[in-house]
């Protein structure tokens, strides 16, 4: 019997399309390649970035995927202001 893949979704919401943009591309060259098991699927749009992440693995491993999302968005966000004030 197949085991059910784990889903999850995240949308990022930010305070403007710049930021959106730059944590944008920022973190998309972390998505490929991915380990075996994992899909994910990020779209872009206005200040909003959309991640939906399917995982045949563990939840532990689900779990490791978004905490990587979410700091390295957080990092290239916190860069963008720093780099915007100088």
């Amino acid at each position: 019997m197949a085991v059910e893949p784990i889903r999850a979704r995240v949308d990022l919401i930010f305070g403007d399309m710049r930021t959106a943009q730059v944590v944008y591309q920022a973190i998309s060259p972390d998505n490929h390649p991915l380990p075996r098991g994992l899909e994910l699927k990020a779209a872009f749009e206005n200040t909003t970035i959309v991640m939906e992440i399917i995982c045949h693995r563990p939840l532990q491993s689900l779990l490791a995927t978004l905490d990587d999302i979410l700091r390295m968005a957080a990092l290239a966000e916190n860069m963008a202001e720093t780099v915007r004030k100088l």
